[in-house]
């Protein structure tokens, strides 16, 4: 329906933002998402807030997927407890990179041009292997490294609109995503290598 611009429903409706969840609302969501049968380890509420920044579309796909990946367990006839380990947490967030279609990551994505593709797949690449933020010099280095050469100009533009999108934060002027599990999506999905293919094949 999100198409359906001329529907009666956006006639009728109020729209409200929604943003990002504090630690203790990203917990509390998890915890209830289970309906009070599943007892999680804090260690993985601590990694499911860390990886997702508290997006509210994100932990409802992670609480999904573990309580999914019970239930599969004891519809074959198996048995499991109510505990949610950090490794049942680290197995559900690999799942949620890997699902076949994601709209919180998707969405963003598509609506992006080959530049931000670029610049998303790099910075993605290299804050994963440098566990830090990025600079635009180091931004500009490594796209030249990788074959999808930018201005840096265009590069700092693209990264200011990211910051504005909050697809990105800022420290100085570094640059890491908000979303850390954006990073593993992309630097699964997009990985510098098949974004230089896309942009050769267009």
């Amino acid at each position: 329906m999100g198409r359906e611009y001329d529907s009666i429903f956006f006639n009728t409706t109020n729209i409200l933002p929604v943003t990002y969840l504090d630690e203790a609302e990203s917990k509390r969501v998890l915890s209830q998402q289970g309906d009070g049968w599943l007892e999680f380890d804090p260690a993985a509420l601590d990694e499911a807030y860390h990886a997702t920044r508290g997006q509210p579309y994100l932990l409802q796909k992670i609480g999904q997927t573990i309580q999914y990946h019970f239930d599969d367990i004891v519809n074959e006839g198996g048995s499991r407890d109510h505990y949610v380990s950090l490794r049942d947490m680290e197995l559900a967030l690999d799942k949620v990179v890997q699902l076949n279609e994601n709209a919180s990551f998707d969405g963003h994505w598509n609506d992006s041009d080959a530049t931000f593709h670029r610049i998303l797949s790099a910075l993605a690449r290299r804050t994963s292997e440098s566990k830090r933020p990025l600079t635009t010099p180091e931004v500009e280095a490594y796209l030249q490294t990788a074959g999808m050469a930018l201005p840096r100009d265009i590069i700092h533009q693209r990264l200011e609109a990211l910051l504005d999108q909050e697809i990105l934060v800022g420290n100085g002027a570094a640059y890491d995503f908000a979303v850390p599990l954006y990073r593993r999506w992309i630097a699964w999905r997009w990985p510098p290598e098949k974004v230089r293919e896309e942009a050769l094949e267009s």
